[in-house]
Order: C-alpha cells, then structure tokens, then sequence
C-alpha cells in the first residue's frame, strides 16, 4: 500500500517563488521529493554556525539511504531522498 501526499508551501515569508513538495508512503520505505524555481543547483556544503542557510543537502545526505538531484518537470530543480523503514523493536 502507497500513500501519496503532495503540498505547495511558500520557501520562505520574503520569497516569491514556490516549492513542492511531493511524498510516497510505502512499508519498506519513504520516499520525498523537493522541487523549487531557484536558479543554478543545490550544493551539499559545510555549512559554519553562522550561516543563515546551506544545511538541506547535509540533512538529506545524513539521513537518506539514497538522494539525488534532477530537474525538475515544471522547471527549476528536483531533489529526491529514500529512507529506508527499519523494523520497530518488539
């Protein structure tokens, strides 16, 4: 069984454009996919304790057992991320 959700939501309050996000619900995994309008690509970056952004890619890559990036069908850019369901302990 697959359950699919999808929601629009705003990237942030001071940004025009809009982002999608796009999830399929299975037994053995969870999948999720991100797409936005920004220009250029995503970079998976060190970012310092300062920095006001750059941890998205570091958190997809800390918790995925698979991700990449495509573009995506709508424009801009797509980035997708399986986790795997671990058994819960008995």
């Amino acid at each position: 069984m697959q359950r699919h959700h999808q929601r629009l939501f705003d990237c942030a309050p001071a940004t025009p454009r809009r982002a999608r996000a796009f999830v399929v619900d299975s037994i053995k995994r969870l999948e999720i996919r991100v797409a936005d309008q920004a220009p250029g690509c995503p970079v998976l970056r060190r970012a310092s304790r300062t920095d006001a952004s750059g941890r998205a890619l570091a958190l997809v890559a800390a918790l995925a057992s698979e991700w990449g990036l495509t573009d995506a069908a709508w424009g801009g850019n797509e980035v997708w991320a399986n986790l795997v369901r671990r058994p819960q302990p008995t």
